[in-house]
């Protein structure tokens, strides 16, 4: 399904980037718009619950960063200070990203190897696939050399009760900023592997 980002800049002048399964968010929205603190909550309430009921149309199962996103926003709401939720909150910019089939990296063949690429990126961990996003970006053909399944060392190389010792907000991989209900909070190891895996099926690297 097509996706997308869209940036916005809170009363108390964060900006947030916040995403949707679907480029419905531009029905509601609009890039320049000024939207009280409850208004604009309701609009990217109703827009993420249909884009979330299209990927369970379409997939058979609800989209559930549509509803984390949804769950972050109300909780940034609700921490706006009396003053600050009586302002406005300023749509900054859309960002669309092209469809892709949301259950592809589960189940696609592995990829067959070219005999030359101009750049290949050893490793896919968080650093690596950050360089892939980037060279995606760039329009870089390049590969992902991963001798293992993505997240394997989060995965299978740490005790159960392990997690970040940095705030969840500060979790910002390329295009892929934390969009989890808990941005205080701190990722658990289950959390962090399927942070990646999300952060995989967003954009699709060449693994």
């Amino acid at each position: 399904m097509p996706e997308m980002h869209f940036r916005v800049q809170w009363p108390n002048g964060t900006t947030e980037d916040c995403y949707s399964p679907s480029w419905i968010i531009e029905e509601h929205l609009d890039v320049g718009g000024d939207y009280p603190v409850t208004d604009f909550v309701e609009r990217v309430g109703v827009a993420l619950n249909i884009a979330s009921d299209r990927v369970r149309q379409k997939y058979g199962f609800a989209c559930s960063s549509a509803l984390d996103q949804l769950a972050s926003i109300h909780s940034t709401a609700e921490a706006l200070s009396p003053p600050e939720r009586a302002g406005k909150v300023k749509v900054l910019a859309f960002r669309k990203h092209a469809p892709r089939d949301a259950r592809a990296g589960a189940r696609a063949p592995k990829k067959s190897l070219k005999a030359h690429y101009p750049v290949v990126v050893i490793g896919g961990g968080q650093a690596g696939l950050s360089v892939s996003y980037c060279l995606m970006e760039l329009g870089v053909d390049h590969v992902v050399l991963e001798r293992k399944k993505i997240a394997h060392s989060w995965r299978n190389e740490r005790w159960d009760t392990f997690c970040l010792v940095t705030p969840n907000w500060q979790c910002q991989l390329p295009g892929f900023p934390y969009h989890g209900a808990d941005p205080y909070g701190f990722m658990l190891k289950d959390e962090i592997v399927k942070y990646l895996e999300e952060y995989v099926a967003f954009f699709n690297p060449p693994v």
